[in-house]
C-alpha cells in the first residue's frame, strides 16, 4: 500500500510539474507577443490598445480556467499539493495582471505621444496650408484686379444677345442695324463700330499712362544679362567704374529706361497765322537733321490738294519741370514749299559735302492725273539770302514714283519707281536703271559704310541687293518675305538690315548669313507703307502701327519696351508721324519723342530713377 501511495504521489508531482512548465511557456509566449505589439505602435494606437486589453483579459480567463481544471484534478488526485498549486496559480495570475497593467500603461503613454506628434504635425501642416492659401489669395486678388474690366465686359457681352447683322449699343441700350459704308453720320457701319472700340481702348490706355506717375520695374524689360531692369542707373554707373559694365551697355540701358518711363511733356501748335496755307489737315512725314537742330516736315492742307514742306528750328529753353528732360522751343524757319499740281511721294535730307551749312532737301513728285512727267527736286530750304536759293530738278519720265533715298558717300540719289529702280548722279545727271524683277521698288536704303550697295524692297516681297561697282544691273543677292516690303533700315556696321512688310512683320536680317536672326512683335499693319526708325544710339527701334500706337522695341533682345497711345483720336488717314532724338537742339541729354498729329506737335520725354 505504501508503494502504491508513493507511486501515485510521484505521478501527481510529475503531472503538476508538466503543467507548470506549460504555463510558463504560454506566459513567455504571451509576454513576447505583447512586447512585440507594444514596440510596433503607429497611428492606430487606440485600436492596438483595445487589442492589448482584450488579449490580457483572454489570457487571464485562460489562466483562470486552467487553474480551475488543475485544482479539480489535484483535488481528485491528492489534497496536500492542492494548496501549493492554487498559490502558484494565484501568484502567476497576479503577476500577469501586473504585467498587462504595465503594458497598458506603456500603450497609453505611446498613444499619447503619438497623438501629440500627430497634433504637432497637423498644426505645422495647417500653417503651411494657411500660408499657401494666403499666397494664392494674393495672386488671385492681383489677377482679379487686372482682369476686372475684362470680366465685366465679358459678363456684359454674355448677357447681350448677339444678333447677326445688328449692333448693340450699351449706352442707348438698344440694337442698330449694320448698314454698308455711308457718309451719313447716324448710320451704324462696321467702320463706326471699329472706331468706337478703338477709341474706348485709346482712352483707357491714355488714362493709365497719365495716372501712373512712375512705372514699376516689371514694365521694364531685360535687354541684357548683365543689366537687369531692377538695377537703377546709379548702380550701373558704379558697376561701369568697376569694369563690370561697358560704356555702350551703360548708354543702351540708360536710353531704354528713359523710353520705358516716357510721359507727355507738352504740346506745340505750329502754324497760327491766319493764312489759307496754315489751315493744316495732318502731318504726313517728319525727319530731323543729324545734329537735331532742324526738323523737316510735310503737311497736307485742308480742303485742297496742296502739300506744304517746311523747316522747323529747335532751340533749348530754360527747364521749368525737372521731371522731363526735354525742353525745346519750336518755330518755323526758312522757305516754304507749296506743291499743288503734283503729289509729293517721298521726302528726305540731301546734304552736300561741299556745302555743309546749307540745308538741301530731296523730294519726288508724281502727277495726280494725266500723263505728266514725274519729277525729283533738290532745294535749299534755309537760304541766308536770295542768292543762295538753289533748285535742281530732274525729269524721271512716265514713271510712278514711290520712294527715294540719298547716298551720303556720293552725290547720288535713287528713286523707287514702277517696276524699276533709278540711280541719278547729281553733278553729271547720268541715269542708271536697275532690274527689280518686274516689281515696284517700295523701299530703298544705301549701305552706310561706303554707299556701294543699294537695297530695294519690292512689291513682290523681295529684298534685292545691287552692287553699284558692277557693270551688270541685275541684283547680286535676294532675300524674300511673304508680303510686300514697307520699309528698310540699316545699322552703321553695314551687316544688319531691318525690314518691315505689309503684314506687320518687323525682323532683323543678317546680310552675311542671309537669314532672319530676330523678330519684333506687335507692329499692327495690313496694307500700308508704314515707316520705322532707329534711335541715334542704336539702342532701340520704334514705329507707328496702323492702329496709331507708337511701339518701342529693344534692338538687341526684340522685347517691347513701350506701346504709346495717340493723344487725340486718330484713324488710318491720320497716322502720327514720330521722331526720337537724344540731343534735340544739339544738346546732349535733351532727349524725347516728337509726335506730329494734325496741326500740332506732341512732346514726350522719359525720366530715369537714380
Amino acid at each position: 500500500m505504501s508503494n502504491s501511495k508513493d507511486c501515485s504521489d510521484n505521478e501527481s508531482t510529475s503531472h503538476s510539474g508538466k503543467r507548470l512548465k506549460k504555463r510558463k511557456r504560454t506566459r513567455d509566449n504571451l509576454e513576447a507577443n505583447d512586447s512585440h505589439n507594444g514596440c510596433n505602435i503607429n497611428k492606430n494606437q487606440e485600436l492596438k490598445h483595445q487589442k492589448c486589453k482584450s488579449s490580457g483579459a483572454s489570457s487571464s480567463n485562460k489562466n483562470e480556467t486552467e487553474s480551475r481544471k488543475s485544482e479539480k484534478q489535484e483535488e481528485t488526485i491528492s489534497t496536500p499539493h492542492a494548496s501549493c498549486s492554487t498559490k502558484n496559480s494565484d501568484e502567476a495570475s497576479s503577476r500577469k495582471q501586473r504585467k498587462t497593467k504595465e503594458k497598458c500603461a506603456d500603450c497609453d503613454g505611446a498613444r499619447n505621444r503619438a497623438i501629440n506628434n500627430s497634433e504637432q504635425a497637423c498644426s505645422s501642416h495647417k500653417e503651411v496650408k494657411w500660408r499657401k492659401k494666403q499666397k494664392s489669395q494674393k495672386k488671385k486678388e492681383k489677377l482679379s484686379s487686372a482682369k476686372k474690366c475684362n470680366s465685366d465686359s465679358t459678363q456684359e457681352d454674355d448677357l447681350v444677345l448677339k444678333i447677326p447683322g445688328f449692333y448693340y449699343d450699351k449706352k442707348k441700350n438698344r440694337y442698330f442695324k449694320i448698314l454698308p459704308s455711308s457718309n451719313n453720320v447716324n448710320v451704324v457701319t462696321n467702320e463706326t463700330i471699329s472706331f468706337q472700340e478703338a477709341e474706348s481702348k485709346r482712352l483707357k490706355d491714355l488714362s493709365n499712362l497719365e495716372s501712373t506717375s512712375s512705372r514699376t520695374d516689371s514694365s521694364e524689360h531685360k535687354c541684357h544679362k548683365h543689366s537687369p531692369p531692377s538695377e537703377n542707373i546709379t548702380t550701373l554707373i558704379y558697376r561701369h567704374h568697376q569694369g563690370d559694365v561697358s560704356k555702350s551697355l551703360l548708354e543702351h540701358s540708360y536710353h531704354q529706361k528713359q523710353v520705358s518711363w516716357m510721359k507727355p511733356a507738352g504740346t506745340v501748335k505750329i502754324f497760327q497765322d491766319p493764312d489759307i496755307y496754315s489751315n493744316i489737315e495732318h502731318m504726313l512725314q517728319i525727319d530731323a537733321s543729324r545734329n537735331s537742330e532742324k526738323i523737316l516736315g510735310l503737311w497736307s492742307v485742308a480742303n485742297s490738294a496742296i502739300q506744304r514742306v517746311q523747316l522747323l528750328n529747335l532751340t533749348e529753353k530754360p527747364r521749368v519741370d525737372t521731371q522731363h528732360p526735354l525742353s525745346v522751343d519750336i518755330n518755323t524757319t526758312g522757305a516754304t514749299v507749296l506743291q499743288s499740281w503734283n503729289k509729293i511721294t517721298s521726302l528726305c535730307w540731301a546734304p552736300f559735302s561741299s556745302d555743309v551749312d546749307k540745308k538741301f532737301v530731296l523730294y519726288t513728285t508724281m502727277c495726280y492725273t494725266g500723263y505728266n512727267f514725274s519729277l525729283a527736286f533738290i532745294r535749299n530750304l534755309d537760304p541766308s539770302s536770295s542768292e543762295q536759293v538753289q533748285v535742281f530738278d530732274y525729269n524721271l519720265g512716265n514713271h510712278t514714283t514711290w520712294t527715294a533715298a540719298w547716298n551720303y558717300h556720293a552725290m547720288q540719289f535713287t528713286v523707287g519707281a514702277e517696276k524699276t529702280c533709278l540711280l541719278i548722279d547729281v553733278e553729271t545727271r547720268r541715269l542708271w536703271e536697275f532690274n527689280t524683277n518686274k516689281s515696284d521698288a517700295l523701299a530703298q536704303v544705301f549701305a552706310p559704310v561706303n554707299g556701294l550697295q543699294l537695297y530695294n524692297g519690292t512689291r513682290k516681297g523681295q529684298i534685292l541687293c545691287h552692287d553699284l561697282r558692277s557693270l551688270s544691273t541685275r541684283p547680286v543677292a535676294c532675300m524674300t518675305h511673304k508680303t510686300s516690303i514697307a520699309c528698310l533700315r540699316m545699322l552703321q556696321n553695314g551687316h544688319q538690315l531691318f525690314v518691315s512688310d505689309f503684314s506687320g512683320r518687323l525682323c532683323l536680317w543678317d546680310i552675311r548669313m542671309r537669314r532672319v536672326v530676330l523678330e519684333y512683335p506687335s507692329l499692327h499693319n495690313e496694307y500700308l507703307r508704314l515707316p520705322f526708325k532707329i534711335d541715334p544710339s542704336e539702342s532701340f527701334i520704334y514705329g507707328v502701327g496702323q492702329n496709331c500706337y507708337t511701339n518701342f522695341w529693344c534692338l538687341k533682345s526684340g522685347k517691347q519696351l513701350l506701346s504709346l497711345p495717340p493723344p487725340c483720336p486718330a484713324s488710318i488717314d491720320m497716322i502720327p508721324a514720330v521722331h526720337y532724338s537724344n540731343h534735340w537742339a544739339n544738346r546732349p541729354g535733351n532727349s524725347g519723342l516728337i509726335m506730329g498729329i494734325k496741326d500740332s506737335l506732341y512732346l514726350y520725354s522719359g525720366r530715369v530713377e537714380l
